[in-house]
């Protein structure tokens, strides 16, 4: 039987999408799968989410940190005052579709009320949310990040850093040096009494990142203002105004990034501020969640066809994977 050129593409087409899903393994998991960093800065719920024990050190607090974050039921990871840190990724790429938002961060914020401006308030302790591929190809969140632009970018100021420092005591107040000079004040209260300074960092250390503008009002409340989109720990869980699209990427020079997928997720606690008895603003999260999974299959394959595979039209397909070759059912190719 002879098959003309469109048919015998239209073959191969089919089996390819077989023999890729086979070599690159489908996946429909939408969840984190790995923890990688967890720097927080200090704060009244840092040593306690999760909670340091005697001899933890920074291998074992992170390996608490996965078990916390990692799959569907995840609990709360605070990530302290401004600057304070987490890195983690999936088991898959996140694919930045048009004209859709691509990532859920879930946090413990919640709404309370509109006030006389009509502006939304509420418990929001808003993260800076970056985003990187794995350009290198080793599986390590060490390539170039790139921030997502959300609704106060323009009144952010980019390359900021603190330095704490360990005070004397645990029940100490933790104080830094800001870029500027000015000297940061986290507030030790009454209502946690542990360590506010990470028991398994040094000295002292520094944090870089974005400075968002305060949303705290000070007024006898100390309420908090929602910023409008593109943040971690802004809008309640679920609610399509907190989710992320890759699209609002930028570069270092504030130019849209043009990502097609990601491979890593950074959030930051991005505000430096005190709201009396309620302590310093501190993003937490409890999860994140790729919008729609099932894509990721369908940009592995279209890397496939451009890639990896090559057609011999005899009829053959072959192949090709770490310089190995193999047919379609998967068997190597001697």
């Amino acid at each position: 039987m002879s098959y003309n050129m469109k048919n015998f593409s239209t073959i191969v087409y089919l089996l390819l999408i077989s023999a890729v899903a086979l070599f690159a393994g489908e996946t429909d998991n939408p969840y984190i799968s790995r923890v990688y960093e967890y720097v927080p800065a200090p704060g009244q719920f840092t040593n306690l989410m999760p909670e340091w024990e005697d001899g933890d050190d920074a291998e074992a607090i992170l390996n608490k940190v996965n078990e916390r974050l990692c799959g569907v039921d995840g609990s709360l990871v605070c990530l302290g005052a401004w600057g304070g840190y987490v890195t983690f990724g999936f088991d898959h790429p996140i694919v930045n579709l048009p004209d859709s938002c691509d990532l859920a961060l879930l946090g413990n914020a919640f709404y309370s009320k509109i006030d006389e401006q009509g502006r939304q308030q509420g418990s929001a302790e808003p993260g800076i949310v970056y985003v990187s591929r794995d350009d290198n190809n080793n599986g390590m969140p060490d390539d170039t990040w790139y921030e997502i632009a959300g609704s106060e970018y323009s009144r952010s100021r980019q390359h900021y850093s603190i330095t704490y420092r360990r005070p004397t005591n645990d029940t100490l107040n933790v104080t830094g040096t800001d870029i500027d000079g000015n000297t940061i004040t986290v507030y030790h209260n009454a209502f946690h009494p542990q360590a506010y300074y990470p028991k398994w960092l040094g000295s002292r250390y520094t944090l870089t990142g974005t400075l968002l503008p305060t949303n705290v009002l000070q007024d006898a409340t100390h309420s908090w203002l929602v910023f409008d989109y593109g943040y971690a720990d802004n809008h309640p869980n679920g609610h399509p105004a907190g989710f992320i699209d890759i699209d609002w990427a930028v570069d270092e020079n504030g130019e849209p990034a043009q990502l097609e997928s990601i491979d890593f997720v950074r959030v930051q606690t991005g505000v430096s501020a005190d709201s009396g008895n309620k302590g310093e603003t501190s993003t937490e999260i409890s999860g994140a969640q790729d919008l729609h999974p099932q894509a990721a299959l369908r940009l592995t394959q279209h890397e496939a066809n451009k890639q990896c595979c090559k057609i011999i039209y005899n009829g053959h397909v072959i192949i090709q994977k770490n310089g190995i070759e193999y047919n379609i059912l998967g068997h190597t190719i001697k």
